[in-house]
């Protein structure tokens, strides 16, 4: 018998909040999930018959809308559409910052602000603002036109953005990939708001961990994402602490 303690309160996490399959807990005091193979290492829980490591079951899932898949057996090409509903807000929303930027700066030349020293404090107050303008104006727009694309082929795995330039690109080579896995971020505002996110990270075999894909809006995109890859790379799923499942 073993018991599954919390990493973060040392409180005994109760069965029905165990999943053995996937060997990961989840504790109720504190509510953190965390993996525990290590725990089960020494009593031959995360070991099948002749000591292998266990293998989790995944189910299958239908391919989320706004993927093209292009599989020619040895060479896979996955490519994602960036655009979703929240972009037509963030066009309403960029029109209302960018207007009220245009709407201060021509009342603040209008009034001669650039003459005075104390005018000039109208005309350097609001350039932070400016700068997130135009960072979020430009992703807005990057949001309609761009795509992601995951090539695997001839032992390597890239990714790129396009056709408007983004950072994220990436190029490892497929024996370096010992597991890919999603994970979840959450951020919340000021007021009470929160946004989650999922992100399709890959684990090297130096332990090293690599962004893949950042920002996906619905969990079943993410975990598709690693399904597909790891389903053509031949790569078995196994946890990894911190990951999303699901």
């Amino acid at each position: 018998m073993i018991q599954v303690r919390c990493r973060r309160c040392g409180e005994v996490v109760p069965a029905s909040d165990i999943n053995m399959d996937r060997l990961f807990a989840k504790c109720a005091a504190c509510n953190v999930v965390f993996g525990f193979e290590g725990e089960l290492a020494g009593e031959g829980g995360a070991q099948g018959r002749g000591g292998a490591r266990r293998r989790r079951e995944r189910p299958q899932a239908a391919q989320p809308r706004g993927l093209a898949i292009e599989d020619w057996g040895g060479e896979l090409r996955i490519t994602r559409r960036w655009f979703s509903p929240k972009f037509l807000f963030l066009v309403f929303f960029c029109i209302f910052w960018d207007g009220f930027l245009v709407f201060w700066y021509s009342t603040a030349f209008g009034f001669g602000a650039g003459n005075t020293p104390f005018g000039l404090v109208f005309i350097f107050f609001p350039l932070i603002h400016v700068a997130v303008g135009a960072g979020l104006t430009y992703y807005t727009i990057c949001g309609f036109v761009n795509r992601t694309a995951i090539a695997v082929s001839s032992g390597s795995l890239a990714v790129r953005h396009g056709p408007l330039p983004w950072p994220g690109g990436r190029d490892l080579s497929t024996a370096d990939l010992k597991q890919l896995y999603c994970q979840q971020r959450i951020r919340r505002g000021q007021r009470g708001s929160t946004w989650i996110s999922y992100d399709l990270n890959a684990l090297l075999s130096d332990g090293k961990k690599v962004k893949l894909v950042s920002g996906l809006d619905e969990p079943d995109m993410a975990l598709y994402l690693e399904a597909k890859l790891e389903e053509h790379l031949g790569i078995e799923d196994r946890p990894v602490a911190g990951e999303f499942q699901g």
